[in-house]
């Protein structure tokens, strides 16, 4: 006989339910912001570097640039994959998450910078 499935595909009580499968949309959408979210911060990392002298304004809006791409090709790879669909909240979760992320990251190099001229 087969055993069962290791992983019930059955949502928690209260929670609500997505379209086309079990899950919270809030739980999805809270996963790509978070995904995202890094992706940003690292995109941000990498152009805004003290040593560049890259504005800060290029790191945040290279993590958005890259995360509404990411986002569209996420979305596009997942029209040709059975059993999944797209999503335009899951895009705009993508892009916030991003952007986000690259905010986020520029205020911690910005404050770190700032107590490093403090201390010198």
């Amino acid at each position: 006989s087969l055993s069962p499935d290791p992983l019930p595909l059955t949502p928690l009580p209260g929670t609500l339910l997505i379209p086309f499968g079990p899950g919270s949309i809030l739980a999805t959408l809270f996963v790509h912001f978070i995904m995202f979210g890094v992706l940003g911060a690292l995109v941000a990392y990498h152009f805004y570097r003290a040593k560049t002298g890259y504005p800060a304004l290029l790191g945040v809006t290279l993590a958005s640039l890259v995360g509404i791409l990411a986002g569209i090709a996420t979305e596009m790879y997942q029209l040709q994959v059975p059993a999944r669909e797209t999503s335009f909240l899951d895009l705009v979760s993508d892009t916030v998450g991003a952007t986000s992320g690259g905010i986020i990251m520029v205020w911690f190099k910005l404050n770190h910078k700032r107590e490093i001229a403090d201390q010198g």
